[in-house]
């Protein structure tokens, strides 16, 4: 439960990461756009203010107003992303234009056209003529790093998305390989209890078995006596005969063996009923002076399990019920069909169950029984054979009024 958890903390600390990197990444592309609107804002604004303007218009001697295009410029830098206007204009005659602001830099920077073309270039239309050139410094600082903070943020949800990823793979990996492990455990778990199951009938069932050997060797003695009358020693080894053979059905019919080492392989369609009465034989000498009543509806249709598991988990609630009743009381026992299930009720009239019990007895090592009557491990057991069939096992009960268990299975299409 633990390991669940911490798995479920970490793919929701990884979720919760990615979303708030997605978010910054979001805020960050709308400050970035709103950095890139300003930048559109200012040059456009600059543009405007020089095109309605008509400084660039003066003729090129001395009364070429240096002043008004300076104020124009000084206007411009007062924008949040402009630190520097130069100015140009174009002239007739000349194929470049003239640097007019600031106008002492194209004397310091003889080469200042290759200088400013670095520069962002804006061009100054005055009544559909390109009348001049603006050239801006801006600063750009605060956007490129809005810029770098969005490239390094995508980096991190990349980065944060393969280590995800790395991670779920190799999650996955081992609940598979822990989801093995646990699957194989369970089969042991069953095969144990199973065992554990064979060897608490066992005792009763070989002191039953002991009668008829018992009897082959008094008939034995009487055949001794009797050989000298040839009657008397063949109804002896008639007797001895059947005897042995009273040995094998039983054997035969508890087939002890085969339940205790039975293959859980594949699945395969069993009839509900005949488990059922295989699994009466088996624990029939546990039975005592129980009385039993069993009614099987006719013709039910199949079910895909393992037999020996169904076998395990109606040997266990039949022998619940047998120790509950102490030798006593009734048993009964009732298949039916309900559309798409069997179902297969066990309702005895002995004590039942308390409450405070009814909530544990399929948790495992759960038992109120002594620990040479049981493991604790038979109904949790039960329950996670059930369930791995997509049944269902159920219980109801209240002390001194009986318990039932109901178990429920889907028919086989």
């Amino acid at each position: 439960m633990v390991k669940i958890d911490s798995v479920r903390i970490n793919r929701l600390l990884a979720a919760v990461t990615l979303l708030v990197l997605t978010a910054t990444v979001a805020l960050l592309v709308w400050v970035e756009g709103q950095y890139r609107d300003e930048i559109g804002t200012a040059i456009q604004s600059t543009r405007d203010m020089f095109s309605k303007a008509n400084v660039l218009r003066a003729p090129t001697d001395v009364r070429l107003s240096f002043g008004a295009i300076e104020d124009l410029a000084r206007r411009a830098e007062t924008l949040r992303m402009v630190r520097h206007v130069y100015v140009a204009k174009f002239v007739a005659g000349r194929s470049a234009p003239v640097l007019v602001h600031p106008f002492y830099y194209a004397a310091i920077h003889p080469n200042w056209l290759e200088e400013l073309d670095r520069l962002r270039k804006e061009p100054i239309i005055q009544d559909g003529e390109e009348a001049g050139v603006l050239f801006f410094d801006l600063d750009l600082r605060a956007w490129r790093g809005v810029q770098m903070a969005i490239g390094a943020a995508v980096v991190l949800i990349v980065l944060s998305l393969l280590v995800l990823i790395s991670r779920v793979f190799t999650q996955q990996r081992v609940l598979t390989a822990t989801s093995a492990v646990l699957e194989e455990n369970q089969r042991e778990m069953i095969r144990l209890e199973r065992l554990s199951l064979a060897g608490l009938l066992t005792a009763n069932i070989f002191h039953d078995i002991r009668k008829p050997i018992t009897n082959i060797k008094h008939e034995l003695a009487d055949l001794s006596d009797a050989l000298g009358g040839f009657a008397g020693a063949t109804r002896s080894l008639k007797n001895m005969r059947d005897q042995v053979n009273l040995y094998f059905d039983i054997l035969r019919d508890l087939n002890i063996e085969r339940f205790v080492g039975a293959d859980d392989g594949d699945e395969e369609y069993v009839d509900v009923n005949r488990v059922l009465e295989q699994a009466l034989r088996l624990v029939q000498y546990e039975r005592g002076s129980t009385q039993i009543s069993v009614v099987l509806a006719p013709s039910l249709p199949l079910v895909l399990a393992h037999p020996y598991r169904l076998v395990q988990v109606f040997s266990n609630v039949i022998l619940n019920a047998y120790q509950a009743l102490e030798g006593h009381g009734e048993l009964r026992i009732a298949s039916r069909a309900e559309d798409t299930r069997v179902s297969v009720e066990f309702t005895d009239n002995g004590p039942g169950i308390p409450a405070e019990h009814l909530k544990d007895i399929f948790s495992p090592f759960y038992t109120t029984k002594s620990p040479d009557r049981g493991t604790g491990l038979g109904l949790y057991i039960s329950r996670s054979i059930i369930e791995q069939l997509h049944g269902v096992l159920a219980v109801q009960s209240a002390a001194g009024g009986g318990t039932t268990f109901t178990v429920t299975l889907s028919v086989s299409d």
